[in-house]
């Protein structure tokens, strides 16, 4: 405990050592996600990715210039160990070759296209009690946190076919206080999910506009306005 010693009465890691995390895609948010989960103490996590780091992925990735040409796994699984001491579990090639179904607390998914965002709902909205699915385009996100049993019936009408979904320009795709940003929301989410707490449906976030805010504060805002009004309740009741 001595660890987490500043942390404790927030997140207290030993009262969660049997939540099995699941992170579906390692690149920007996937890999920061990863991180920041094990950096609060969650030790049941595997992280699906089939792609290898390049040179283009080390301004907005969680990566080492040593590991350009290795798997993004296989480098994250090295990285996390030596900034936690925890030992991840990785699967290397497509979640949709590698999935065994099994039972999951929460699944973080945060791969690059909306066509394999549907492909892997139908296989885990049976196995899984929460899903957190990260989306980013440039200095704007949108995160959606949801129980399949429960809200099913708003997230499918999200995943529409990719040729549908906005682009970003290429220069404007990505960039690192998006990516840290969304990851930290992640993990927030995986904690008050964890405490029984409220988590909007769906977030919406422009850091873009964030230099609009009075005196330096703001907040992240759900778009959902009814769950704004019970943000004391429990997004499951």
């Amino acid at each position: 405990m001595s660890q987490y010693q500043r942390q404790y009465k927030l997140f207290n890691p030993e009262e969660n050592e049997h939540i099995k995390v699941d992170v579906i895609g390692a690149g920007s948010m996937g890999s920061f996600a990863s991180l920041a989960i094990a950096k609060m103490g969650l030790k049941r996590i595997t992280v699906y990715d089939f792609d290898k780091v390049e040179e283009v992925n080390i301004p907005n990735q969680f990566y080492r210039l040593s590991d350009v040409g290795a798997t993004k796994v296989d480098a994250l699984k090295d990285i996390i160990s030596q900034y936690t001491g925890t030992n991840i579990v990785t699967e290397c090639g497509k979640f949709q070759e590698r999935y065994k179904p099994k039972e999951t607390d929460i699944t973080i998914v945060t791969v690059d296209s909306l066509d394999q965002r549907k492909e892997i709902w139908g296989l885990i909205k049976h196995h899984t009690r929460w899903v957190i699915d990260a989306r980013a385009a440039g200095e704007f996100i949108v995160i959606y946190a949801l129980q399949p049993e429960l809200d099913s019936f708003r997230y499918e009408p999200t995943l529409r076919p990719s040729s549908e979904a906005y682009r970003a320009p290429c220069g404007a795709q990505s960039i690192i206080y998006t990516v840290i940003g969304t990851a930290s929301v992640i993990a927030l989410y995986t904690k008050r999910i964890l405490f029984g707490l409220h988590v909007p449906f769906e977030t919406m976030l422009d850091f873009a506009l964030l230099n609009g805010c009075k005196d330096g504060k703001f907040a992240f805002l759900p778009t959902d306005a009814e769950e704004t009004e019970q943000k004391g309740d429990n997004h499951e009741e």
